[in-house]
């Protein structure tokens, strides 16, 4: 869908000089891709906020593909409630992002490389 929105946009002369946030306005929970991760034989430590925040600056090298990542994480965990942008002027109503399609996005990852191998017990 979003590169429907942004080719449409790119073609609209009147959307010269505008900007478009085009995110999902209804993302999946975290936890709903945790839950199918663990399913395709993923498994994962939970350490409280400020143990990942620290693992996650310790890891995040000039080089590493996480550094990006580190500033965007503060001190505090972000709050349990869901933030959410007005994306409907980039034509995004609702969440269309199901378990099924998280699999099928996240097996292609684990296809090319982007993903470990699942390790057999």
């Amino acid at each position: 869908m979003a590169a429907r929105v942004i080719v449409e946009r790119a073609l609209d002369p009147s959307s010269v000089g505008r900007n478009y946030h085009v995110t999902n306005p209804a993302p999946p929970l975290f936890a709903t891709a945790v839950k199918v991760l663990r399913e395709m034989g993923y498994s994962f430590e939970e350490v409280p906020y400020k143990t990942w925040r620290e693992r996650l600056a310790s890891c995040a090298a000039d080089d590493n593909a996480l550094r990006p990542l580190e500033g965007g994480f503060g001190p505090m965990a972000p709050p349990r409630s869901t933030f959410r942008l007005d994306c409907t002027n980039a034509g995004i109503k609702a969440n269309t992002i199901s378990e099924q399609q998280l699999r099928r996005d996240f097996e292609w990852c684990a296809k090319v490389g982007f993903f470990p191998k699942v390790r057999q017990s």
